[in-house]
Parts: C-alpha cells; structure tokens; sequence
C-alpha cells in the first residue's frame, strides 16, 4: 500500500507542477517536465514490480506438490 501512496504523490506533485505552470505561476518547464517524468517512471517501475509479483505467483500455483 505504502507503494501506490508513494506513485500516487509523484502523480499528484506532476499534476500541481502542471496546473501551476499552465496557469502562469512561475513554475519553471524543466521543473514540470521532472516531475511529470518521475510520475511517468515510478508507475511504470511499479508496473513492471507488479507483473514480476504475479508471474512469481503463477508459477508457484503450477509446481506440484
């Protein structure tokens, strides 16, 4: 749980970063593009995290006991 809190944030700071820099309050482009490109890798790393914890499962669930 303490992981999706934690992508959740990086996605939630992207989007501040974003709606500060669209609506003109000095947030800098290098900045907005950090944080939405920290959002994007920690999802995909929490992705990839998660098909690895069910591929592990699977098999497991096909070894005969």
């Amino acid at each position: 749980t303490s992981a999706v809190h934690r992508v959740e944030q990086f996605r939630l700071a992207a989007d501040q970063s974003v709606d500060r820099f669209l609506s003109g309050q000095g947030e800098e482009l290098h900045r907005v593009a950090l944080t939405t490109q920290r959002a994007e890798l920690s999802f995909e790393l929490f992705l990839q995290m998660r098909n690895k914890v069910v591929e592990a499962y699977q098999e497991i669930m096909r070894m005969q006991v």
